[in-house]
């Protein structure tokens, strides 16, 4: 037996009028799948919903929204009514159930090209080393931080190229505008066709972050009704708690410095070496705005450790430091 109550009524206007969340679309796959008379009950109400008015350049949301709910109201308290439910049969034809609930099927996936895709990861890297680099089947270049973990497909066979990856990586992903590229982070995709980004996606943290370089990305973030789109210079703080997120201006370049061969500084602010040295060491640090801004500095940094650079930096510069874990504080000396 079919169950149908206020809820679930709700959930369904909302698949109607494309304000329906993934998780929400979820739940009602689960309840299509429970029931016949539950499938009989949806597309009944999707009949209403299309003859309650117009859908292309003369679409009212709000008027149609309001004779949909007016008019389930109507259906509701006649439903006993056998003749009615005839009468909705008989203007869905077999093809048109079968068109509609295929058309369910797929917008029940992630929105757009955010599709589940049954792929094969044949190929699976952890990184070992502060960073190591991986060319992917397509081209694509991956610097992978150290415990970063990249899953993907020996070759990419079908209308996406999919990967997953879980910790710290940089991407380089070669163009391919009939194939675009999608980054699984669990709840989370990032899609691209050609573009450069970094991705902060550690389970044990509360937020991931995304960084874009060159190009374009959408994001599809789990509790977040529209799809996020990126531009360079951008980057996204996504909650996995609040399920918000929040975009922010940045130098982007330095979110990929942690992926080059050295740190070369001459004659550079001291705000901007700590900006850079806070990706490298994925470290945080503090030190007052005015020391930072007013101080100069010259020094290469290759595979120096974190307690080296510092002995380092105290030398060209007139500061002193205090560790404690993983935050640096430096002030005047």
């Amino acid at each position: 037996m079919g169950t149908y109550n206020s809820n679930m009524k709700e959930l369904i206007i909302r698949f109607f009028d494309g304000s329906i969340t993934s998780s929400e679309k979820e739940k009602l796959l689960l309840w299509l799948k429970e029931d016949k008379e539950n499938r009989k009950t949806f597309l009944e109400m999707h009949h209403v919903w299309v003859s309650s008015g117009p859908t292309g350049k003369d679409f009212d949301a709000k008027k149609k929204l309001n004779v949909f709910v007016n008019r389930v109201r109507e259906y509701e308290s006649r439903k006993k009514n056998k003749s009615i439910k005839r009468i909705l049969y008989t203007s869905l034809s077999a093809a048109a159930v079968i068109a509609l609930i295929f058309t369910l099927t797929n917008l029940l996936s992630p929105k757009k090209s955010f599709e589940q895709i049954n792929e094969t990861y044949t190929q699976i890297v952890q990184a070992q080393h502060a960073k190591e680099k991986i060319v992917l089947p397509d081209g694509t270049t991956v610097w992978l931080s150290k415990n970063a973990i990249l899953s993907y497909p020996r070759q990419f066979t079908g209308r996406f190229r999919q990967v997953k990856m879980e910790g710290k990586a940089y991407f380089e992903v070669t163009k391919n505008k009939r194939k675009p590229f999608i980054v699984d982070l669990g709840e989370d995709k990032i899609e691209v066709l050609g573009t450069s980004f970094n991705v902060r996606n550690y389970k044990t943290e509360a937020d991931n972050e995304i960084v874009l370089l060159t190009g374009r990305v959408g994001l599809h973030l789990s509790g977040v009704k529209k799809d996020v789109l990126l531009k360079p210079n951008e980057k996204v703080v996504y909650s996995k708690t609040s399920k918000s997120s929040k975009i922010e201006t940045v130098d982007a370049s330095l979110f990929n410095v942690w992926t080059k061969d050295r740190l070369v500084f001459d004659n550079e602010k001291l705000s901007y070496v700590i900006a850079n040295l806070k990706i490298w060491y994925d470290v945080e640090i503090e030190c007052p705005e005015t020391l930072a801004e007013k101080t100069r500095v010259s020094f290469t940094i290759v595979d120096e450790t974190k307690e080296q650079m510092l002995k380092v930096l105290a030398l060209v510069a007139p500061i002193k430091y205090e560790v404690n874990k993983d935050k640096i504080y430096i002030s005047p000396n």
